[in-house]
């Protein structure tokens, strides 16, 4: 019975192995495709480049028929996510139809991948910025899952460890809440992301 039990757990953690690396739109690079950097710097050149960027939305702005969302740009990781670091700028991502501006909010993480068509500029406070932009249809874009609240097994991975939470409530009542709060003695902590704020 042992036995089974652990064939079966490493079974489901292959699985999930599997399923985690699989290849997708967003977590695959595009072979040759120019960064933002370079795009910047010769607009021209790299007009039509299909590009995979990503970052942190900082406006949206619903027009007649599509949506312009405004990204500061961060780094991906392996699965397609940004991460916090330094950013290359910003740019937009224009989609067709109708965003909801409560789901697509400012501070929510998203990639997107499209066709580099042009330049727009728009004024950061007194500054004309210039925005390369990126048009993608279908369902070429993602809008991540927000990290308010989750495990993480290592504390000092760039996020706030949360400490309200105690990994045996639930388990009996001897323990809620009176012991191991705070602590993980052999459990997972639980962290906050630490939020970008976007100005």
């Amino acid at each position: 019975m042992r036995y089974v039990k652990r064939l079966l757990t490493i079974t489901f953690a292959a699985l999930l192995g599997a399923c985690a690396s699989s290849p997708t739109l967003f977590n695959q690079a595009i072979p040759g495709a120019p960064d933002l950097n370079q795009v910047n710097q010769d607009i021209d050149k790299y007009k039509g480049s299909r590009v995979r960027w990503g970052g942190v939305i900082a406006s949206l702005k619903n027009q007649q028929d599509e949506t312009w969302i405004e990204l500061v740009q961060y780094r991906l990781d392996r699965r397609g996510r940004p991460v916090d670091g330094d950013s290359q700028g910003r740019f937009y991502v224009k989609v067709a139809g109708f965003l909801e501006p409560r789901e697509y909010a400012i501070g929510r993480e998203m990639t997107a991948v499209g066709e580099v068509t042009q330049t727009v500029t728009q004024k950061i406070g007194a500054h004309n910025y210039v925005y390369p932009v990126i048009t993608v249809s279908g369902g070429e874009f993602k809008l991540w899952d927000r990290l308010n609240a989750y495990r993480d097994s290592y504390p000092y991975s760039g996020r706030y460890y949360d400490p309200f939470y105690d990994p045996f409530y639930g388990s009996s009542f001897f323990f809620y809440p009176y012991f191991n709060y705070g602590f993980s003695y052999g459990y997972p902590r639980r962290y906050f992301r630490h939020p970008r704020y976007v100005y």
